[in-house]
């Protein structure tokens, strides 16, 4: 990822990774 190269990009990492999770969760079963 570009912004890899933004020392706050890894905190906002953490974030967007358990946003995408839940995302998956829950479109996952209904979307597929």
């Amino acid at each position: 990822e570009v912004n890899s190269v933004n020392p706050v990009a890894e905190a906002d990492d953490e974030d967007s990774v358990e946003l995408e999770k839940s995302n998956l969760l829950l479109m996952g079963p209904t979307g597929s």
